[in-house]
């Protein structure tokens, strides 16, 4: 056997071997993507589950959800405490979805693992949501708020606000929105979901 025969075999074990290697480091990564997916969704389900338990468990939230998500009350018809609590309840919801949607962009999620997460509720289409969506959206990431408008077209159309030092500024284009919602009007107006 000659040296160029030797080089040749040496040089296919070589390249057999970083095959192999890589093929190893394919499959570790998808296992390890597998199972922070799977730990994504559990935290994701451990999640809702305790924020549906807390509804659950208040009388004062549940009667808040009915009131707005079945009987569609607006934000108006609400004591500012009472908009105050369900504003809170929805906005950590959002804030669960949002960090699905950080997974996404992380990879550590699929986009559609993503998008079943955020489109799965009709909470988001109702009158209250409407009404406090310019609010939230100033708490939330401006990527997630783009891509949960796209999932519900309802809210594109709320005019945005803006905050500055936390105080909603002179020079939105939208009408302040009213801290003392006891002294807004409360005259019910049609509600319609969207299909």
């Amino acid at each position: 056997m000659t040296w160029e025969a030797l080089a040749a075999i040496s040089s296919a074990v070589g390249a057999i071997t970083v095959v192999l290697s890589l093929l190893y480091v394919g499959f570790e990564l998808r296992q390890h993507t597998a199972v922070a997916r799977s730990e994504v969704f559990r935290n994701f389900r451990v999640e809702v589950a305790d924020w549906q338990m807390a509804i659950a468990l208040d009388q004062n939230l549940a009667s808040l959800i009915d009131r707005t998500f079945h009987r569609g009350e607006r934000r108006a018809d609400l004591s500012y405490v009472e908009a105050v609590q369900m504003g809170t309840a929805c906005l950590s919801l959002l804030n669960l979805y949002e960090a699905c949607f950080l997974a996404g962009q992380e990879k550590v999620l699929q986009e559609k693992d993503v998008q079943s997460i955020v489109s799965s509720s009709r909470l988001w289409n109702i009158p209250f949501v409407v009404d406090s969506w310019a609010l939230w959206r100033t708490e939330l990431g401006e990527e997630f708020v783009e891509y949960f408008e796209s999932m519900y077209p309802i809210l594109k159309d709320v005019p945005r606000i803006k905050l500055i030092g936390g105080v909603i500024s002179p020079s939105s284009q939208q009408t302040p929105v009213e801290e003392d919602f006891d002294d807004q009007p409360t005259e019910r107006k049609k509600w319609s979901r969207p299909k």
